[in-house]
């Protein structure tokens, strides 16, 4: 099957079975701290010190960006957000700082509705270590 991009990629040339880009993360404290604070979140913090605890994870938000930046890949930017698109979004394990993550997915069905042309992915976010730490569907209005 083929392995889609964005440049190319139009509803009549995707097929069921083809490959989205693989995209690869590395967490390390620091980059978790810096999307903590992006996405002004709370976190845990050391009851001693009350510096944060060395055992951040991703937040969910900067996951769910992963996701985002793996679609706008593969389809063009203003169709990940188009009408009709939408994302559903799992996390199964934390991912924490030394975790690389690999986030990959392909297309599992595609369909017209209501004068719509929707392409529908399974997304998967796997641990270097080993398991997956989170899973996506994605439905991308072309």
């Amino acid at each position: 099957m083929a392995r889609l991009w964005s440049m190319t990629v139009d509803y009549l040339t995707v097929s069921v079975g083809d490959q989205l880009p693989i995209l690869v993360k590395w967490e390390t404290s620091d980059s978790i701290r810096r999307l903590v604070a992006k996405y002004e979140l709370t976190t845990e913090r050391d009851d001693e010190s009350g510096e944060l605890s060395e055992n951040l994870a991703t937040p969910a938000p900067a996951i769910v960006g992963y996701v985002t930046e793996l679609l706008q890949k593969a389809f063009p930017i203003d169709s990940v957000t188009a009408e009709g698109s939408s994302l559903e979004f799992d996390l199964v394990k934390p991912i924490n700082a030394g975790d690389t993550v690999s986030v990959f997915g392909e297309v599992v069905g595609k369909q017209e509705n209501d004068g719509l042309r929707l392409v529908e992915c399974r997304i998967v976010i796997e641990k270097e270590t080993g398991g997956i730490a989170a899973t996506a569907y994605a439905v991308v209005s072309l």
